[in-house]
């Protein structure tokens, strides 16, 4: 089986190293890579995506969405949209998209729409919710209201991290709350390096 991890717009391998997050992030590949699920990641970064080849292993191939990072804002954004397209003998062999955030979900929504793969929509947080709390400019707020709108219905599977999230999303968005394409998935928990507290007696407290 061929997955296809599409990056949250704007975001690359090199972003994810800067902040500390590669080895994190692509834990659970490597471990689906031992489960023989080979991935496909398509990041908003540049032919420099390629050093990270030691990092990522030999089962994950790493293939930039154009353009890279040297244009502008608002061409970035508009090209992400036909991104998918100009990738589609990359996208064509995976059984299977998945987008992490709502933020890039239209990607996603190319990949269903025109090229008729399955894709899962994973919120690491709530995007609307999010802005809405920030009081972030209209524009993108109508912005984040409609793709999200359109993301929850066109999925194949949403995934929420927590039902605070969920629960918000299928009271805004006028959802189903019992619809089988929708799950609440924790983030999960690295237990090589946070085991489980096994002293007799351990309430659970830090002190």
């Amino acid at each position: 089986m061929k997955l296809g991890l599409l990056f949250t717009f704007e975001i690359s391998l090199k972003k994810w190293d800067e902040a500390g997050l590669i080895d994190r992030e692509m834990a659970l590949y490597r471990k689906l890579a031992d489960l023989g699920i080979q991935t496909t990641l398509f990041t908003y970064g540049d032919a420099t995506e390629e050093e990270y080849k030691e990092i990522i292993g030999d089962s994950i191939s790493v293939v930039p969405l154009p353009p890279d990072g040297t244009t502008g804002k608002w061409l970035r954004f508009f090209s992400s949209w036909i991104a998918p397209l100009r990738c589609k003998n990359n996208i064509d062999q995976c059984n299977v998209i998945k987008i992490s955030q709502m933020w890039g979900s239209w990607a996603g929504i190319v990949c269903k729409l025109i090229l008729r793969k399955k894709w899962v929509l994973r919120c690491g947080f709530e995007h609307h919710k999010s802005l809405l709390l920030q009081v972030a400019p209209l524009r993108d707020r109508v912005f984040s209201r409609i793709i999200s709108w359109l993301a929850y219905r066109l999925a194949d599977a949403v995934i929420w991290t927590n039902n605070s999230d969920h629960g918000w999303a299928v009271r805004k968005f006028g959802l189903r709350a019992d619809d089988p394409r929708f799950h609440v998935v924790p983030n999960y928990v690295n237990t090589e390096f946070f085991p489980p507290a096994s002293r007799p007696g351990y309430n659970g407290r830090i002190v």
